[in-house]
């Protein structure tokens, strides 16, 4: 079985937001998560594969983290593809981070709806996997760990980026 990895901004998937907006019925889910959360171009949505053992997980961490100006928690959350089979496609696009084999493992959901990424949100939520926040001090690790390992170029990385992890 293969996995989906999608990087999340906000805790919206943590916990249960009636207790934050009390006029959401029982399982409703506030429309802020679909504009931030699951906001698409043209019609795609940005993920990652993953195979069944995760093992390119802290690949796909630092890789992503690598992207951001400035070093920060980094959430995701981890749901199987078989949930996507069904009605959703999946189309091969290239990556846009420093580590090249992260960049393969690129997928973009497309054809989206807003009926549909309304589908994909409640499917993501009611079958994930995992949600996940890697803290700041662990996404410091690992992107030293694939400079290291000789994954990701730290020349490619964004100046003020580069003084945080040296610090």
């Amino acid at each position: 079985m293969s996995y989906i990895f999608r990087k999340v901004d906000k805790p919206w998937w943590y916990k249960d937001q009636r207790d934050q907006f009390e006029w959401l019925k029982d399982g409703e889910l506030v429309a802020d998560i679909l504009c931030e959360e699951m906001a698409t171009v043209n019609g795609t949505l940005s993920v990652y594969l993953l195979d069944e053992g995760k093992s390119q997980l802290d690949r796909i961490v630092a890789a992503l983290a690598c992207t951001r100006n400035y070093l920060q928690n980094l959430d995701y959350v981890i749901f199987r593809q078989d949930d996507l089979n069904q009605v959703f496609s999946l189309e091969d696009s290239l990556g846009e981070t420093p580590d090249s084999l992260v960049n393969n493992l690129h997928r973009d959901i497309v054809h989206l709806t807003p009926a549909l990424v309304n589908d994909l949100t409640y499917r993501i939520r009611d079958r994930r996997e995992s949600i996940c926040r890697c803290t700041r001090s662990k996404v410091k690790k690992k992107i030293l760990q694939e400079i290291n390992n000789g994954h990701i170029d730290v020349g490619q990385l964004k100046e003020p980026l580069r003084t945080s992890i040296s610090k």
